[in-house]
């Protein structure tokens, strides 16, 4: 998205990276005559954004850290051996196997580009106020000057929507036809043609997921331990309404009680959950979502701490994504309205409205969790083994004999 302002003396260009044609075609119309008119300087002080690169630069640090921690082999990153200097076999680290531990240096690494990302958006969003500021009329002075340069063409913008993991069967009609057609530099066509093939962020969050601690069928099986005690508090909504006298007060809990076998139905099957996710209505694996869940019921274990701050900063990056997206949607239609199109081609207002859906957010599965989260007092106790595995005071007394 590049947007022009032309008021008193200064035009501001805002947005995800500055198209290719606009690139070229800003300079010439500095040169013009009529475009100069619009300001009451002779100069024109113009300002570029330059939060996408940044953005782009964090988010391939981000991926390039969960690539190591997913992989101890990649880029000969050193793997850390889970025996100490007594032999004693040591719980494993963070999201690694007792055979394969996996180093958790990263994760600070991680924890913090993540955060730059989520500064960097929320200044992106800020800024779309500035260009609030201007008059419509203002801007229908200069708007042909912007034809038919459009935010399709931000190379970066979608260089970032595939990193983060947005699929191109995801994505609406227009925005399908016109995904790589609409660029025109060889150069540009393989850079996103690369980001797309290139593992995503929601991809390596995935594996990375798969691999929590926990989960582990012949282990803890937290799964399994969930799933009972979800059964208990539906059986236990069932015997209160069948013996529920007042019958407003039954048929309520009546329709509770089978809203919430639909919901966890769809949670527990796995058949189910896979046909949400070629439905595009879930992004994560049946076993990401089992960890994701289970770091946020025990996130107050030391060894979940930063993982469950990594899960809220994914959220928040999906939010402020949507929040930018909206500013925008709302800022178009103040300034040419619900009818005109947009400058390269698209229905303009109601194109952009549409990409406001779940089809764009990458980590809806992390915000959903809040649907299936259970009372604090009934959440399933940790045996003795996995409390230990969880915590940092065993490895520091090994340490130390």
């Amino acid at each position: 998205m590049t947007v022009f302002k032309a008021c008193h003396s200064e035009i501001v260009v805002v947005g995800f990276g500055v198209p290719e044609r606009v690139d070229q075609d800003l300079k010439e119309c500095l040169d013009i005559s009529e475009f100069k008119s619009l300001s009451d300087s002779e100069s024109l002080i113009i300002t570029f954004l330059v939060a996408t690169p940044l953005t782009i630069k964090a988010l391939l640090r981000a991926t390039k850290d969960f690539t190591c921690i997913n992989d101890p082999d990649a880029e000969n990153y050193p793997k850390t051996s889970n025996t100490t200097t007594n032999g004693n076999q040591t719980p494993c680290m963070l999201y690694g196997e007792y055979l394969q531990a996996i180093d958790e240096n990263r994760m600070l690494r991680i924890t913090s580009r993540l955060n730059r990302i989520v500064v960097i958006l929320k200044v992106l969003v800020d800024q779309i106020a500035i260009l609030e500021t201007m008059a419509p009329l203002d801007f229908m002075e200069f708007r042909n000057y912007l034809s038919p340069a459009s935010g399709f063409q931000s190379v970066q913008f979608r260089v970032i929507e595939n990193m983060l993991g947005v699929k191109n069967e995801q994505r609406v009609n227009f925005s399908k036809d016109k995904y790589i057609t609409v660029f025109t530099d060889p150069q540009a066509i393989d850079t996103v043609l690369k980001s797309e093939k290139e593992s995503s962020l929601c991809d390596l969050v995935q594996k990375w997921l798969e691999r929590t601690p926990g989960l582990e069928t012949n282990g803890f099986n937290f799964w399994q331990k969930f799933e009972e005690t979800v059964h208990n508090q539906i059986e236990c909504l069932k015997f209160q309404f069948q013996h529920e006298n007042d019958e407003k007060r039954r048929t309520e809990l009546e329709s509770e009680y089978e809203q919430k076998i639909k919901t966890f139905e769809s949670l527990f099957d796995v058949e189910r959950h896979n046909a949400l996710v070629s439905r595009g209505e879930r992004r994560f694996s049946h076993k990401a979502l089992q960890g994701a869940l289970m770091i946020s019921l025990y996130r107050e274990e030391p060894r979940f701490n930063q993982p469950f701050h990594i899960l809220t900063q994914l959220m928040d990056i999906d939010a402020l994504i949507t929040k930018w997206r909206y500013n925008h949607v709302i800022m178009v239609q103040r300034m040419i309205g619900s009818q005109q199109l947009g400058t390269g081609g698209s229905s303009g207002y109601w194109y952009l409205r549409s990409t406001l859906s779940d089809r764009y957010k990458v980590f809806v599965d992390l915000c959903n969790l809040s649907t299936f989260l259970i009372p604090a007092s009934e959440i399933p106790p940790l045996t003795a083994h996995m409390k230990q595995r969880l915590s940092i005071r065993q490895d520091s007394e090994e340490e130390e004999t």
